[in-house]
C-alpha cells in the first residue's frame, strides 16, 4: 500500500472524533511551515456547481475579498476564540444559525466578514462545492460552514489550487467551524481551494470566511 493511500486512510479515521456542534480539526500550520504547507502530495477530488459568484476556470466559485491589507475598523473582541461557540442556540436553519454563530465567533472575537458569504444546496447528486480563495498575509482567519439539520455531517477541506490537501475539518453535525478553538494566522498571501462537502442527506447551507489583523 502506498504512503499516499495510508495517509488518506488515516485522515478518514480521524474525522470520526468530531463533536456535535463544531469540529475538532488538525492543528493549524505553524509559522515555521509557512513556506511549505503541504505535508504530503495528496490529491483530493471535488465537484463544483456555482451559484451567484464568478467562476474560476477550474470550476470553483470565486470568493472576492471584502477588504485589503491594512484594513481598519475591526470590532472589539468580547469573547475568546475557544469560548465563543458556547451557548449558540442552533435551530436547524442554515441561514439563521450561520448568523448567530458568526455573530459570536466572528464579530464577537474581533473579526469582520472577509468574503461575501455563499448560500447553496447539498444533496446526493451534488454533495460538495469548491471555492477559490486568496488568503492575505497579516490576518487570522476562521471558516464557517452551517447547513440545515437535514444535512448529515459537513466537512471543510483546504487544498492547494492543484489539489494537494493541506488540512481538513469534519463534523457529524450540520455545523463545522475551522478551527473551533483558535484561528489560522498567515504571514504571506496564499491561494487555496476550499471544498465544502456533506456526509449525506440534503438541504441548504451557508459558507463564509472571517478575518482580523494578526
Amino acid at each position: 500500500m502506498s504512503r499516499a493511500v495510508i495517509a488518506l486512510l488515516l485522515l478518514g479515521c480521524g474525522s470520526s472524533n468530531a463533536t456535535t456542534a463544531a469540529s475538532k480539526s488538525p492543528p493549524p500550520v505553524t509559522a515555521a511551515d509557512d513556506d511549505d504547507e503541504v505535508p504530503e502530495p495528496m490529491k483530493a477530488t471535488a465537484t463544483a456547481e456555482p451559484k451567484g459568484h464568478d467562476v474560476h476556470e477550474d470550476g470553483s466559485v470565486i470568493f472576492e475579498n471584502l477588504f485589503k491589507a491594512g484594513a481598519a475598523g475591526f470590532p472589539k473582541a468580547v469573547t475568546s476564540d475557544a469560548e465563543c461557540s458556547k451557548g449558540v442556540g442552533y435551530t436547524g436553519s442554515s441561514a439563521k444559525d450561520y448568523s448567530e454563530l458568526t455573530d459570536k465567533c466572528g464579530t464577537g472575537t474581533g473579526m469582520k466578514e472577509f468574503v461575501t458569504r455563499h448560500a447553496g444546496k447539498l444533496d446526493e447528486k451534488h454533495p460538495s462545492e469548491t471555492y477559490a480563495f486568496k488568503m492575505l498575509g497579516g490576518f487570522c482567519y476562521r471558516f464557517f460552514a452551517v447547513a440545515d439539520d437535514t444535512v448529515k455531517g459537513i466537512k471543510i477541506r483546504v487544498q492547494r489550487p492543484g489539489g494537494a490537501l493541506l488540512s481538513i475539518a469534519a463534523s457529524k453535525s450540520f455545523v463545522t467551524m475551522m478551527n473551533p478553538d483558535s484561528v489560522w494566522c498567515k504571514k504571506k498571501d496564499r491561494e487555496f481551494r476550499l471544498v465544502v462537502e456533506s456526509g449525506g442527506g440534503q438541504g441548504s447551507y451557508t459558507f463564509g470566511i472571517w478575518a482580523r489583523p494578526k
